[in-house]
């Protein structure tokens, strides 16, 4: 498992022998023991509310670290990591523009605001006048014309590294890694679907499109890859679909 899920399980089993120890304390408190910090029935609800939490929390992780050590299991085919990286550097390069994209716009918005603001101020009219309100909207540039823009012109993964400003290339990076590791998995069981355990790979190959393409032998099948990404006005080239078909 990585190192990162590692250190989540390991705080989470802090944290749950942490809250047994409180909860402890309450009870003791609550049989008529000690109660330096004046425990009461609702701070028992409250403990028992957060050990719930953090056990959740700990086999969310567990479940993750499994997934993880079975990806760690899994061979390394030489093509398919080539391929994937290929993908990655695609989808960085994709999301990067995307960002650049986005920043122009929010740019653009905030000029436009400024320039309005000078304006009223000019003309002595309050930024709290209905007419400002108005000219906000008819600008494309009040909330609710904001909102939808960024929703119609910007996936949910644009804007949630939005959030992390400076951070968010780190954050892309997390998220793609985490993608390519899934796409991993799934392309291996697609393939295994077909031909059982992979005894020989080595007909894979990349193509001059960048494509996975080949033949895979297994225990029980041989089987065709062919993959098909897909590409065009407004798709991003990253996607693909992997084709088996036995032989």
């Amino acid at each position: 498992m990585t190192e990162t899920t590692a250190a989540r399980i390991q705080k989470a089993n802090s944290d749950i022998e942490k809250i047994n120890k409180k909860i402890q304390r309450i009870e003791t408190a609550l049989n008529g023991g000690k109660n330096p910090y004046l425990y009461d029935e609702g701070d028992m609800r409250r403990a028992k509310a957060e050990l719930s939490e953090a056990i959740t929390r700990l086999e969310r992780w567990k479940a993750r670290a499994a997934v993880e050590e079975a990806e760690e299991r899994e061979p390394r085919i030489e093509a398919v990591e080539a391929f994937l990286e290929n993908w990655k550097r695609e989808a960085t390069e994709y999301y990067t523009a995307e960002m650049a994209r986005l920043n122009d716009y929010l740019q653009s918005r905030y000029e436009k605001e400024q320039a309005l603001r000078a304006e009223f101020q000019a003309n002595k009219i309050p930024v709290w006048d209905k007419a400002f309100s108005e000219k906000q909207k008819e600008l494309g540039i009040d909330r609710n014309s904001h909102g939808e823009y960024l929703k119609s012109h910007f996936s949910s993964l644009i804007l949630d590294i939005k959030h992390y400003g400076n951070e968010w290339q780190t954050r892309l990076e997390s998220i793609l890694e985490r993608e390519k590791n899934n796409k991993r998995r799934t392309l291996i069981a697609r393939v295994k679907d077909v031909v059982g355990e992979i005894t020989d790979a080595t007909g894979l190959y990349i193509a001059s499109n960048l494509e996975i393409n080949g033949v895979v032998i297994g225990d029980t099948a041989t089987a065709r890859v062919t993959t098909i990404s897909a590409g065009g006005w407004n798709i991003q080239r990253f996607h693909f679909r992997v084709l088996v078909k036995a032989i």
